[in-house]
């Protein structure tokens, strides 16, 4: 019998390290980070474009080893600013479309204590004020003082900017100057959004802010139960009136500087 010996090939295996995929500075996108594709919003579509990139045989990404060329083509590749394009780069657009599934809002309000009447007034100029709006979000503040006739007098300061926590929060210390002050807000998310909103605050005493405290309870008083907002306006008068005197006997009896007001006996 005759043996038949069967030869088989074989293949050493090599062990070779991978290269990183890096790329110089330039490639992260300077005024949306994870715009990838330079549109001016962050979609699904960025993610796509970092995974069909790694995909490309390595020789298809040399230009990334050296600076970027200026064209208003090439995607920004590099979403994390390593100067490596990594599927991290992809990840960092789909968490932050995870965090945002709504549309975008801001909630400001003056922190506690600032404005215990909620009505708009409050008694010193520094104040503080708190926010909510999307994770990460970049806020924009501008303060403007108005006038008697409504209308817009100076920019107070230089605008301050803060950046909302994961949750959203963000708190921002600012300064008031006497009267009126438009507060203006505006608002850029991760993606690209942008809202705005304005809130005008006051900065008063205790009388403007006792009287404004009585007008909110005027406005929102339901006409016809008898209270503040009785449909009869001499009735409203009154108490309007007797309100304000009670307010300066209160302020007479701190500062002894009037005499109190009393009724004259018969």
């Amino acid at each position: 019998m005759t043996r038949v010996q069967h030869r088989h090939s074989r293949r050493r295996l090599l062990a070779q390290a991978l290269e990183d995929r890096r790329v110089m500075a330039g490639w992260q996108n300077p005024s949306l980070t994870l715009d990838i594709n330079r549109d001016g919003q962050v979609t699904v579509a960025d993610v796509s474009i970092v995974l069909d990139e790694l995909s490309q045989p390595r020789n298809s990404v040399d230009c990334l080893l050296d600076s970027r060329p200026d064209s208003p083509h090439l995607p920004f590749f590099d979403a994390n600013g390593d100067e490596y394009v990594t599927p991290l780069d992809g990840l960092l657009v789909i968490n932050a479309l995870d965090r945002n599934p709504l549309e975008l809002s801001i909630q400001i309000a003056p922190a506690p204590g600032f404005d215990p009447n909620g009505n708009g007034f409050v008694l010193q100029s520094a104040v503080e004020i708190e926010g909510q709006t999307s994770p990460f979000a970049k806020v924009i503040l501008r303060t403007v003082a108005i006038a008697a006739d409504h209308q817009p007098v100076t920019s107070i300061g230089e605008p301050i900017e803060t950046l909302a926590d994961v949750d959203g929060e963000f708190r921002v210390a600012m300064s008031l100057t006497p009267g009126r002050n438009r507060l203006s807000w505006e608002v850029r998310d991760e993606l690209g959004r942008t809202t705005e909103t304005d809130r005008e605050l006051v900065w008063g005493d205790v009388i403007t802010d006792w009287n404004a405290t009585v007008l909110n309870l005027v406005r929102a008083w339901p006409a016809g139960t008898g209270g503040l907002a009785a449909p009869t306006p001499p009735k409203l008068a009154r108490d309007l009136a007797m309100i304000h005197l009670a307010m300066a006997d209160a302020v007479s009896g701190v500062l002894q500087t009037h005499s109190p007001f009393r009724h004259a006996e018969a």
